[in-house]
């Protein structure tokens, strides 16, 4: 039997799906032809605005957006502030030479940067930006006042050598360790309800648990560092009391040791902890 497609119910199913979405739309646009209309912008520099960085130390830069990397480019041959990011200590006059193009992550978000020598010790760098840095679908950075970033470069003053790790005290009176890491020793006591995990540094990683160190002491299982203010944190395993806060509990967080107001220097042992004041008294 041959269909007739000149009955009206034919016509009325055409109409009906003319009206579904997508039907008989040229405007619809399809997701592989989608433009990201989103300009990039600097998430995080490391390190950050206003603070430090060892000598030697790379620099990375987090971008909001997958970024195009042949845009990011630096100069690799000589001390011209050339490129889209210049990093100068001299108001841009002459710039760091990079020892070879950005390395970047998988998302092309996190670029980092390796000067080709170890920058100048106790000197103010900055960190400019061109806005001719684009992501993947070519939108321009958008680029403010503080983008343009400014650290400095830190040296030890103390350094301390340990059987599985060592530490430096640096002159911004931070503390940097590397070998294992002490803090997750502190972890193997399981019965205070931690795990035990190990973790090494082949470089040097900041100790951000303490700052405005004047003295630092590593024992067995815990970690005692003399302030600026003339007190004492300790931290760590403290079932003998060794962490001096009155009670025989672990502490992964600094605590206070009581009594002591002007501590100048420390000695610590496996299990105990001793503080030379600043008049002699021990």
């Amino acid at each position: 039997m041959k269909t007739n497609i000149s009955h009206p119910i034919w016509g009325l199913m055409f109409f009906l799906l003319m009206l579904l979405p997508g039907c008989g739309d040229s405007s619809v646009v399809s997701s592989d032809s989608y433009v990201d209309p989103t300009s990039p912008t600097i998430v995080q520099t490391s390190p950050e605005n206003g603070s430090g960085m060892i000598s030697g130390g790379s620099i990375s830069i987090t971008f909001s957006e997958s970024m195009d990397a042949s845009t990011i480019i630096v100069n690799t041959s000589d001390d011209q502030c050339t490129g889209t990011i210049q990093i100068s200590n001299n108001g841009f006059l002459n710039c760091v030479k990079m020892s070879a193009t950005p390395t970047v992550d998988s998302d092309n978000t996190i670029f980092t940067l390796q000067p080709a020598q170890a920058l100048e010790r106790d000197t103010t760098y900055t960190i400019r930006f061109s806005d001719e840095i684009t992501d993947i679908a070519a939108n321009k950075i958008v680029l403010d006042q503080t983008d343009n970033s400014s650290f400095s470069i830190l040296y030890a003053e103390r350094i301390y050598a340990g059987s599985i790790y060592s530490y430096a005290i640096l002159n911004d009176k931070s503390v940097y360790y590397w070998g294992e890491d002490p803090v997750y020793l502190f972890l193997q006591y399981e019965n205070e309800g931690y795990t035990y995990e190990h973790r090494f540094y082949t470089q040097p990683h900041k100790l951000d648990s303490f700052s405005g160190v004047n003295d630092i002491s590593f024992g067995q299982s815990h970690i005692c560092a003399s302030l600026d203010n003339g007190k004492v944190n300790c931290m760590g395993w403290g079932g003998f009391g060794q962490l001096g806060n009155g009670y025989k509990e672990f502490s992964i967080i600094p605590v206070i040791v009581f009594g002591i107001t002007e501590s100048y220097q420390l000695s610590g042992l496996s299990l105990s902890t001793c503080s030379l004041d600043n008049n002699g008294s021990i």
